[in-house]
């Protein structure tokens, strides 16, 4: 973190599983256990703005209860792995942890770890405007053991291979609200309980968990020159099938307006939402899976350059297929599940499938990083990087990230009895996005208003936040391997 993610020709102790496996032959001998600590602290903030142009049945988007508010600046959220359901913001996450292990005057090393290579998450008052699509959100991958073998077959080249065993968990909690005009007909038929264009008609709860997922990252170490070396590291995709539970619990409002529908057959048709009277239970629970969620593979590229004795230079690019995620479904498996019904009312069939539109796209990202060694027991670093947003303005949503630029610094401190100590400092930030006419967020289209719950907001969005990250390197001999 301290090099921004610049290590593909440097890899880093135990995370070089991650970053480049090949790396590992800087190992030490001996047995060593690796032990970090890592927080983040996120913020997003959104500011929604009427647009003058949006009018359903009379109705100006000034008179949604989000316009001209702002959001507050939101947590950072996370499912914490395998601890029951539990999920809420990030304090301190005791990762990356692992061992690394070289057998005396030995060309193979062996390691293995547990580390969260993919992490996104982010979260909201109950009664902020960013509710009805972030009160909660998270989206994650933990590798929970990486098994990891390199071999130096020369001075100057090298090769590793880890291998993944993961976790993939996605959650979503939101007050469902669905921008459509039949709904809103309600209001001009009196005594007919009033459900209003902007209220919120549902809490909905999305969990989904997939505790077997594999996935390897292959890497390469090569050494042309006295002063630089060359790294390429692949990291496969990772295919996950999560599976879980859709919570839904309707507003008193809505579940009166499907009494009045039972009570008079004849008033649903009016409202041209036939079905309507189908929902009869105010909460329900119900098993879903998403077909399919892959995590996109990678090749990152590096170079370090060693300028003089106590200074060297590293650079990387990273090509990251995120197309990959340019679509994916939620299959409900109950045929009686109130969402469906709740859909099909709005003639926006789904046939027990949602799919999610992302229309993502491939990126590269850059990476820069700089170490100064002052004294032979410390090492002084700076980053920064740069991460291209992922999705299209046309399907942009409170749950995607715009361009983010990383600065990062921190430092190395050898103990002499050979315990290392590493810390890094970052900060993040985006620009201040203008979001209009997104499919995933705002653009009116009552065929698929499903997805956009802000229609007839303009919605600015920007991320900003702090990294804090220690770890310690314990050597169970002081014996020292080549560097």
């Amino acid at each position: 973190m301290g090099l921004a993610g610049a290590l593909t020709a440097n890899p880093p102790g135990l995370m070089a599983i991650h970053h480049n496996p090949a790396g590992l032959y800087q190992a030490r001998e001996g047995l060593v256990y690796h032990q970090g600590l890592h927080s983040l602290i996120m913020n997003r903030k959104n500011r929604f703005s009427p647009d003058p142009s949006f009018e359903v049945l009379n109705l100006k988007s000034s008179l949604d209860p989000v316009a001209n508010r702002e959001s507050g600046s939101g947590k950072t959220c996370m499912y914490y792995p395998f601890y029951s359901d539990a999920y809420g913001e990030l304090l301190v996450l005791p990762l990356p942890v692992g061992t690394t292990f070289r057998p005396p005057k030995s060309r193979w090393i062996m390691a293995i770890g547990s580390y969260m290579p993919f992490f996104q998450g982010i979260q909201f008052s109950p009664d902020d405007a960013s509710q009805y699509q972030t009160q909660q959100y998270y989206q994650q991958h933990f590798v929970y053991a990486g098994p990891s073998i390199a071999y130096q077959w020369s001075h100057s080249l090298s090769m590793g291979l880890s291998i993944g065993f993961g976790q993939t968990a996605w959650g979503q909690n939101r007050r469902l609200r669905i921008l459509n005009d039949r709904f809103a007909k309600s209001q001009f038929l009196p005594p007919v309980p009033d459900v209003g264009l902007f209220d919120g008609l549902a809490d909905m709860k999305l969990e989904l968990r997939d505790n077997m997922a594999l996935s390897f990252n292959l890497g390469f170490l090569w050494k042309p020159m006295k002063n630089l070396t060359l790294g390429c590291v692949y990291r496969s995709s990772i295919s996950t099938n999560p599976k879980g539970d859709l919570d839904i619990h309707f507003s008193d409002d809505f579940m009166a307006l499907t009494q009045y529908c039972r009570d008079n057959p004849y008033f649903s048709r009016q409202l041209d939402s036939s079905g309507l009277e189908k929902i009869q239970q105010q909460h329900t629970s119900n098993t879903v899976k998403l077909d399919q969620l892959d995590w996109p593979d990678s090749i990152q590229l590096g170079a370090r350059y060693k300028v003089s004795n106590n200074i060297q230079v590293m650079f990387d690019i990273q090509w990251t297929r995120w197309s990959c995620q340019d679509s994916y479904r939620l299959v409900l498996n109950d045929i009686d599940n109130p969402l469906i019904i709740l859909l099909d009312s709005l003639g926006q069939s789904s046939d027990q499938i949602i799919t999610y539109s992302n229309n993502m796209k491939d990126t590269y990202s850059y990476h820069l990083g700089l170490e100064w060694q002052l004294k032979e027991s410390f090492k002084f670093r700076n980053g920064i990087s740069y991460h291209p947003q992922s999705v299209a303005n046309s399907h942009m949503s409170l749950m995607h990230l715009p361009d983010i630029t990383y600065i990062g610094t921190g430092f190395e401190w050898r103990w002499p009895n050979r315990w290392v100590l590493e810390q890094s400092f970052g900060y993040f930030v985006s620009k201040n996005q203008q979001i209009k006419n997104s499919k995933q967020l705002n653009y009116w289209d009552p065929d698929s208003s499903f997805f956009a719950p802000y229609s007839g907001q303009f919605v600015s969005s920007k991320v900003s936040g702090y990294s804090f990250s220690l770890s310690i390197q314990i050597p169970f001999v002081n014996r020292v391997g080549p560097r």
